[in-house]
This record gives C-alpha cells, sequence and structure tokens, in this order.
C-alpha cells in the first residue's frame, strides 16, 4: 500500500504546484489575494482530477503564497 500513498502524495504536490503557479499568474499581489479570482474551466477540472481535490490543492497553494 505505501506504493499507492506515495502515488498520491506525489499526484497532490504536483496539483498544488499547478494551481500555485496559475494563482500567481493571475491574482494580483499588491492586493493580497483580494481582487482576482483564478478562473478554471470545466475541462481544466476533468484534467486535473476530482473537486475535491483540487479544492485541497487550492488552499494548500493559497497558504504557501501567503
Amino acid at each position: 500500500m505505501p506504493v499507492k500513498d506515495e502515488l498520491a502524495r506525489r499526484r497532490h504536490e504536483k496539483l498544488v504546484d499547478q494551481l500555485e503557479s496559475l494563482m500567481r499568474t493571475t491574482l494580483w499581489p499588491e492586493y493580497q489575494g483580494y481582487y482576482g479570482q483564478l478562473i478554471l474551466s470545466g475541462d481544466d477540472l476533468t484534467d486535473m482530477g476530482e473537486l475535491k481535490d483540487v479544492r485541497r490543492a487550492a488552499r494548500e497553494a493559497g497558504r504557501r503564497l501567503g
């Protein structure tokens, strides 16, 4: 089972990195995360995985950015 957990962890980290880079390019840092939106289409979400995983990764990416 540890191999499956390692694969899930890597997949999550990759998703967090992907969302963090999207946030860096679309959100305005001078407003500290306000007045910016990260808009993902349905196709983007399909490629990224389940909605609960994307939400969890987005929260972690937001924490990384402060």
